[in-house]
């Protein structure tokens, strides 16, 4: 140990190397939370999005060619049919 480590044991006297420490950590931190918020209301938008699209697709796919037909499409338009029914509703 050294002199000055016996004279100040716990550090008071020490200069403060991370004072700045925490402001360089919350540096930009709204605009990182915001940014970060942001781009997980859009990846969660996308995700519920194609959920209901599969859902969509999934519950055309069981109807029979008949009652694809009253709703006036074929069997092969299934997907751009739940695309664009999906896409009126954004």
């Amino acid at each position: 140990m050294t002199a000055s480590s016996h004279a100040d044991p716990i550090g008071i006297n020490q200069p403060a190397l991370a004072t700045d420490t925490p402001t360089r950590f919350l540096d930009g931190f709204p605009s990182k939370a915001l940014t970060f918020a942001k781009r997980f209301k859009a990846s969660a938008a996308k995700f519920v999005h194609n959920l209901q699209v599969a859902r969509m697709l999934s519950t055309l796919s069981t109807m029979s060619d008949q009652e694809l037909t009253h709703i006036g499409i074929t069997r092969e338009g299934i997907p751009e049919y739940a695309k664009r029914l999906m896409a009126k509703g954004e």
